[in-house]
């Protein structure tokens, strides 16, 4: 079965707050591994894994939507050569219907990850 790397973008606590206070538009990135059938099956299951990553992100605050915040979404169609080449093994593998481990995924993990893996 096909494997997707679909990215997105997001905000924590932090950049929500300077972002509304201030207008501007930062937002952290990003990914995941979806095995699927299709490239549609992997976004559609990708956008359940942001919705939920957001609200991991803000300690389950449900009115907090990935969603209705409109953020950027995308099947990354060259892995190996785009800005993630460097950091792919980083990325968990799921199948659709199934969740990453989220807090494998924040950005205190990444920096720990880098570290681990020569990339500081």
């Amino acid at each position: 079965m096909p494997i997707y790397l679909f990215g997105f973008g997001y905000e924590g606590p932090l950049e929500v707050k300077c972002n509304d206070e201030t207008g501007s538009d930062y937002e952290s990135s990003t990914a995941v591994f979806i095995e699927a059938d299709s490239e549609d099956s992997a976004l559609a299951w990708g956008c359940e894994i942001a919705e939920r990553y957001m609200r991991h992100e803000h300690d389950g605050d449900p009115s907090i939507s990935w969603r209705a915040r409109r953020y950027a979404h995308w099947i990354e169609p060259h892995p190996e050569t785009s800005s993630w080449s460097h950091c792919l093994s980083f990325f968990q593998r799921v199948k659709v219907g199934e969740f990453p481990d989220f807090a494998r995924m924040t950005s205190r993990a990444y920096v720990e990850w880098s570290k681990a893996n020569g990339q500081d």
